[in-house]
């Protein structure tokens, strides 16, 4: 089941919860069902970085906006520390995380936002980064996502497109492979922040 969140000229936002199968189809389907008033409506159109539902939006909602949700933005930026994490877990020590081993110790802390960190859990990462030089990737890529959630607690969205702009202009040329693909993937940063940061925060989800 997916969510379905319209911005409209009336009312000003509309929530409808997709209960057909996770297709571009049946969301194109839901579109039409809905009718041409209310598709002539729709000025903005959030959505998840499955490629359908863009494909459905572009045929069936030709003037309106689609944008990224800022949960799934922020939520590509946080997998990627669990791709480089792993990879380098399985180089370093050709095996997957075990209990006792640095970065599968941090993992959990490494998804959480570093607004909300305790003293202590900045303290083991700390610990995991020095246990090896060989962590500095997921030291980097973990400095990366918080950068892409930072764009989403600024005061104001000019703010917020500030830093937006410095990760398209830094993330294609890093040399962590994983954050370098989050760059140039359309469905993620690079083409769906700036536009989301365009609308007033009321209208994001913030994380």
């Amino acid at each position: 089941m997916a969510t379905v969140k319209l911005l409209l000229q009336n009312p000003s936002t509309y929530t409808d919860q997709l209960t057909r199968p996770r297709t571009g189809q049946a969301y194109k389907t839901w579109l039409t069902e809905r009718g041409d008033a209310f598709r002539a409506g729709v000025q903005i159109a959030t959505l998840d970085p499955f490629r359908g539902y863009k494909n459905a939006i572009d045929d069936q909602l030709e003037d309106a906006r689609a944008v990224l949700d800022a949960f799934h933005v922020v939520k590509l930026a946080t997998g990627v520390i669990d791709e480089v994490r792993r990879r380098v877990q399985q180089d370093i020590h050709g095996h997957r995380g075990r209990r006792d081993d640095p970065l599968y110790r941090i993992r959990n802390i490494l998804r959480a936002g570093e607004e909300h960190l305790t003293d202590r859990q900045r303290a083991r990462l700390d610990t995991a980064w020095t246990a090896d030089e060989r962590h500095v990737e997921v030291e980097l890529a973990w400095r990366c996502a918080q950068q892409v959630r930072s764009a989403y607690h600024q005061d104001s969205p000019a703010a917020g497109r500030k830093i937006a702009e410095k990760i398209l202009q830094s993330f294609t040329s890093c040399p962590i492979p994983e954050v370098a693909r989050l760059g140039r993937t359309p469905e993620a940063v690079a083409h769906r922040v700036p536009r989301l940061l365009r609308h007033q925060r009321r209208e994001q989800r913030w994380h």
